[in-house]
């Protein structure tokens, strides 16, 4: 069952509403009733027959505090978030989307929040990964910003769900920004497990730090590279998997990753992984950021928190 990561938020309901496209609510995409709603707390019918309309993100610009080069042509930015949005850049899986001051929508980024200062500053980490990233890389005061965003995880009520349970983690290269949020939630559970950590290409273990907080042991392993499935080392992470049913398995890092996870994963493991489509204006309205489903549907992955098990792995 799909559900939506807006509804009930102060973006909701949105445009594809008025458009017979609304995620969470079948009623409104023409069904009879709402039998197949993913209820959550929040009837998206009422509030929309009731005139209610979500706001729209809009991009604000915020002050650079500090970049700090962590790594080959990775940087830590410190940004001065408006107050408002302090608590939604504290859920799992939380981003936003980032753009040089003056630029078109089509220059944005999706960047996840790595981390919220006491002070409420956030932190993000980013490289250098073409125009975008390196346009700005040469913005060193201000950037525009717009969000917060919640949908940087597939299977997001899973982790939130979990209950005292154990937990698998396995995280590569820049998926480490999602860590410091999801730690947070699980140590809150009363949840227990292993982290296995993949430094990634730029071979820094830059969340390293936020991990006194992890519950349980962490492990240096090499998990995202495009060597054989079947090496010793990807064997031994496909054991680890096995070896442990009924956990919740959490895996942060490339597709390439994901199809890897999935296809060792048992039937009874629970499964959270980041969401790495493409996306450009983080509303359901452009169209870049088109899951393909296993059922042969799409879905809005700027949106949409579909089970990382439907979704076809391109990696």
């Amino acid at each position: 069952m799909m559900g939506c990561h807006d509804t009930g938020s102060d973006a909701c309901p949105c445009f594809l509403a008025d458009s017979g496209q609304c995620i969470a609510c079948p009623i409104l995409r023409g069904a009879d009733s709402c039998d197949a709603c993913s209820w959550n707390g929040a009837c998206v019918y009422d509030a929309y027959v009731r005139g209610e309309k979500g706001g729209v993100r809009r991009f604000v610009r915020t002050r650079i505090i500090r970049r700090t080069t962590i790594g080959d042509g990775l940087h830590m930015v410190t940004l001065d978030t408006p107050e408002t949005w302090q608590a939604d850049l504290r859920l799992p899986g939380s981003f936003v989307m980032v753009k040089p001051p003056g630029a078109e929508i089509t220059w944005s980024c999706p960047m996840a929040v790595f981390y919220v200062q006491p002070d409420g500053k956030c932190r993000i980490v980013y490289g250098d990964r073409g125009p975008k990233t390196n346009q700005l890389s040469r913005c060193s005061e201000i950037w525009e910003i717009s969000g917060p965003y919640r949908s940087g995880l597939l299977g997001t009520r899973r982790l939130l769900q979990a209950d005292c349970r154990s937990v698998l983690l396995l995280v590569s290269g820049t998926g480490q920004s999602l860590l410091p949020n999801i730690l947070r939630v699980l140590r809150s559970k009363g949840c227990t497990g292993e982290l296995l950590l993949d430094p990634g290409i730029g071979g820094v273990t830059y969340a390293m730090d936020h991990l006194p907080c992890f519950p349980g042991e962490v492990f240096l392993q090499n998990l995202d590279d495009d060597g054989e499935e079947c090496r010793p080392g990807w064997s031994a992470v496909t054991a680890r998997i096995a070896g442990a049913p009924g956990h919740l398995l959490i895996s942060l890092g490339s597709d390439f990753l994901h199809r890897r996870v999935g296809a060792a994963r048992l039937t009874n493991q629970s499964w959270v992984a980041s969401n790495n489509q493409i996306m450009v204006c983080g509303s359901g309205w452009c169209g870049a950021c088109t899951v393909q489903l296993r059922d042969g549907s799409e879905a809005r992955g700027c949106k949409a928190d579909v089970a990382p098990e439907d979704v076809i792995w391109r990696g």
